[in-house]
C-alpha cells in the first residue's frame, strides 16, 4: 500500500477540501434539477440552464476526486482523458432527465439526445 494513502492527515490537504467542496456544489445543483422535476412549467431555458450546471458541476466534481486520487497514491489515472467526449450512456441519462424535466412529451427523443449531447459538451467546456 503507498505510505501517502496510510497518512491520517489526508483530509486536511487542499485536494480533499477542493474535492468536498466540489461534491456539495454538484449536491446543490442535482437539488435545484430535482426540483425542476416537480415543476409542472418549467421553461426550456431554465431546464437548460440547470441541467448545464449541473453538469458542470459534475464534471468538476470528477476532476477534483481525480486530483485527490492523484495526490493520495501518486499515480496518474488512464481511465479518464484530459478532454473526454461524453459516452452515449452518459447522453442517455442526460436527454432522459430532459424529457422527464419537461414533462415526457412524445417525439422528442432524436431532439432531447442533441439537446443532452450539447450540455454534455458545454459543461465540460465549462468545468475546464
Amino acid at each position: 500500500m503507498d505510505a501517502r494513502i496510510r497518512r491520517s492527515d489526508w483530509r486536511t490537504s487542499p485536494e480533499w477540501h477542493a474535492y468536498a467542496y466540489a461534491f456539495d456544489v454538484f449536491r446543490q445543483k442535482a437539488a435545484i434539477v430535482q426540483s425542476l422535476s416537480n415543476a409542472e412549467d418549467a421553461d426550456r431555458a431554465v431546464i437548460d440552464n440547470a441541467v448545464l450546471a449541473m453538469e458542470a458541476a459534475r464534471e468538476q466534481y470528477r476532476r477534483y476526486r481525480d486530483a485527490l486520487v492523484v495526490s493520495m497514491t501518486e499515480r496518474r489515472l488512464l481511465d479518464r482523458p484530459e478532454d473526454p467526449e461524453p459516452t452515449k450512456e452518459e447522453i442517455r441519462q442526460v436527454a432522459s432527465l430532459l424529457w422527464q424535466l419537461e414533462g415526457k412529451p412524445e417525439g422528442r427523443a432524436l431532439e432531447d439526445w442533441y439537446w443532452a449531447e450539447d450540455i454534455l459538451r458545454r459543461a465540460t467546456a465549462v468545468a475546464v
